[in-house]
C-alpha cells in the first residue's frame, strides 16, 4: 500500500514538473484565435524579444501535421515549438512566429485520400476551393501583415507531414505573398 502510494505521490509531481516545463517553454507563445463567419482558427503568436512596432521582422508559419489537429490551442507547438523559443534563435533570428490549429477534421490541403496506409492516394485539387482552415489562414496571413511590420521578401512557410501539403497549397495560393522560401518536411 505504502509502495502504491509512493508511486502515484512520483507521478503526480511528474505530470506537474512536466506541465511547468510546458508553460515555461511555450508560454512566451501568445494564444489568439482568428474567427470569420462562425469558423475559428486557433494559432499562436511568438513576437520577437523587444518588439518594437513599426520595425519590419521575417515572418515564420509552421504548419503541423494530423496529429496536432484540434482546437486546444497548444498541440501544434509538439514539433517545432521549442526551436523559436531557444534564447540563442531567438536573439540570432528575430522573428514573428505563427502556429495556426487545424480543425480534427478537416485538412490544411484540399485533397481527397483514398485507401489507407501505405496504399494511401492523394488527390490534390489544385486551385479549388480551400478548406475552411487553409481559407481562415490565408486571411489571417493578411491580417497580420496588416498589424506587424512584416518583411515581405522574408516570409517563411514550413510544414510537417499534412503541414507540408498545406505548405505547397499555401505558396500556390499566394504566390506573390511569399518569396517562395517553403520548406517540408516529412516523418
Amino acid at each position: 500500500m505504502k509502495t502504491k502510494f509512493v508511486w502515484i505521490l512520483v507521478m503526480s509531481l511528474s505530470l506537474l514538473q512536466a506541465r511547468e516545463l510546458f508553460a515555461q517553454s511555450f508560454g512566451s507563445y501568445e494564444k489568439h484565435q482568428y474567427i470569420k463567419n462562425n469558423d475559428t482558427l486557433p494559432y499562436r503568436l511568438l513576437l520577437p524579444e523587444g518588439y518594437q512596432k513599426g520595425k519590419k521582422y521575417p515572418m515564420v508559419i509552421f504548419l503541423h501535421g494530423a496529429g496536432e489537429r484540434g482546437n486546444d490551442n497548444e498541440k501544434q507547438l509538439t514539433h517545432g515549438g521549442a526551436l523559436f523559443v531557444n534564447e540563442a534563435n531567438r536573439q540570432k533570428y528575430p522573428a514573428i512566429v505563427v502556429f495556426p490549429q487545424c480543425s480534427q477534421q478537416s485538412y490544411w490541403s484540399n485533397v481527397k485520400i483514398a485507401g489507407s496506409g501505405a496504399n494511401r492516394v492523394f488527390e490534390f485539387n489544385n486551385g479549388g476551393t480551400p478548406t475552411i482552415p487553409m481559407q481562415l489562414l490565408l486571411e489571417l496571413m493578411k491580417d497580420l501583415d496588416g498589424r506587424y511590420g512584416i518583411k515581405k521578401q522574408q516570409v517563411y512557410i514550413m510544414g510537417l507531414s499534412m503541414g507540408g501539403m498545406g505548405t505547397f497549397e499555401l505558396v500556390n495560393r499566394l504566390p506573390n505573398f511569399c518569396s517562395c522560401h517553403s520548406y517540408m518536411w516529412w516523418c
